[in-house]
C-alpha cells in the first residue's frame, strides 16, 4: 500500500489565519495517480473553527469551506 506524508496551509475560512498541516496520507486512491482528492477537517488554532479542507496528496489544495459536523471534532494524536 502506497503511503505519502503530505504539508498543507491553508487560510481559515471564517478568520483568515493562515493554518499548515502535515497529513499521512494511505490508501488504494493514490495509486490512481492525479486523480485523488482526498478531504480533512482541521480547527483553526485561532479562532477554533472547523475547516473542511479538500486537497490533492501531492499537496495542492483544492477548497476550504466550513464544516457542517453533527458531532464533535476528534481530539488529535500525540504520537
Amino acid at each position: 500500500m502506497i503511503e505519502l506524508l503530505v504539508e498543507i496551509d491553508f487560510d481559515c475560512c471564517k478568520c483568515g489565519f493562515c493554518v499548515g498541516v502535515k497529513l499521512k496520507c494511505e490508501g488504494k486512491g493514490l495509486e490512481d495517480g492525479g486523480n485523488t482528492v482526498a478531504a480533512v477537517n482541521v480547527a483553526c488554532p485561532h479562532c477554533h473553527s472547523v475547516n473542511q479542507v479538500l486537497f490533492e496528496p501531492h499537496g495542492v489544495v483544492r477548497a476550504v469551506r466550513p464544516c457542517r459536523m453533527t458531532g464533535r471534532l476528534p481530539q488529535p494524536s500525540l504520537n
